[in-house]
Order: C-alpha cells, then sequence, then structure tokens
C-alpha cells in the first residue's frame, strides 16, 4: 500500500471506530439503572506510589536542614568577627583617653587611615606621594601645636603662679 491508501485506510478505520464507540455508550446508558445516591467509599492511594514521594520529601527536608545550619554557622561566625572587632576598637579608644595621649605621628595616621591609594585619578605612585606628603605636613602641624601649647602653657603656669603669690602677699 501506498502511504496515500494507509492515510485513507487509517481514515476509515478511525470512523468505524467512533461509531462502534457511540453505539457502545448508548447501550451501555439504555442498559444501566439509574445511579442510587449513596456515597462512593473514598479510595486511597496504593502505599508504594506514596513512599517514593515521602522519602523524596525527606531528603529535601535534610537537605534544607544542613543549608540552614551551614547558614547559621556562617552567621555565627560573623557575629563573633564583628563582636571581636567591636571589643578591639572599645580597647584601643580606652587608650586614647587624656592620660596617654597621641603623638603627632599616629595623630596624622588615624586622619589618613582610609586615604586608600589603590583608586582614584592619576597614576598609583602619584597618590602614594599625595598621601606622603600630606602625612609629613600633618605630622609637622601636629608637632608645631604641640610645641606652642607647651610653651604658652607653661608661661601662663608661671604667671599664675605669680599673681597668687603677690595676692596673698599683698592682703
Amino acid at each position: 500500500m501506498t502511504p496515500r491508501e494507509q492515510r485513507n485506510q487509517r481514515k476509515e478505520w478511525r470512523k468505524i471506530k467512533s461509531k462502534q464507540r457511540k453505539r457502545k455508550k448508548s447501550n451501555h446508558n439504555i442498559l444501566t439503572p439509574p445511579s442510587s445516591p449513596q456515597p462512593a467509599p473514598e479510595q486511597i492511594p496504593p502505599e508504594h506510589h506514596s513512599t517514593h514521594r515521602k522519602k523524596r520529601l525527606m531528603a529535601k527536608c535534610y537537605r534544607d536542614n544542613d543549608q540552614l545550619r551551614l547558614e547559621i554557622e556562617k552567621q555565627k561566625r560573623l557575629a563573633h568577627r564583628l563582636q571581636m572587632r567591636l571589643l578591639r576598637l572599645k580597647r584601643k579608644s580606652s587608650l586614647n583617653t587624656p592620660t596617654c595621649q597621641d603623638t603627632p605621628r599616629s595623630k596624622a595616621r588615624k586622619l589618613l587611615r582610609h586615604w586608600s591609594t589603590e583608586k582614584g585619578k592619576g597614576s598609583r605612585a602619584k597618590r602614594r606621594l599625595m598621601k606622603n606628603q600630606a602625612k609629613k605636613a600633618l605630622q609637622f602641624q601636629y608637632t608645631l601645636n604641640a610645641e606652642l601649647m607647651n610653651k604658652y602653657r607653661s608661661k601662663n603656669k608661671g604667671k599664675q603662679a605669680l599673681s597668687q603669690i603677690i595676692l596673698k602677699g599683698g592682703s
């Protein structure tokens, strides 16, 4: 048979089969009595169908728990690291009380701590040079400021002592 004849033959078979189904359905509807209003018993699916799904769900739960456990550990490490950073900052700031004053060099270093030489305009060497020049200028300024403060503080102390002596002796 040629492909065309095969298609026609199949078409005929389909028509015949559909007529048979219609006839059988109409005969079935005529022969069957009307259904009673009793509820049908609930069908419980066989156990073997759902065991595979249960196993998959359990495995998924275990995987999710493992991922959450790892996330908790990661967050704990982060919290610990931030606590240590805070503790170190507190210790460092407690050292910088008036009893332990900064030197001009440490003051300049603190001020320029976040000056990045990695990104920006110009070459990296140029940015480093600019940072070093700024550091030297700041150190000089802080040193000069400290010396002037000490000089005038000592002069004022002498004047204060002299004025107190004069006031006590004059009364």
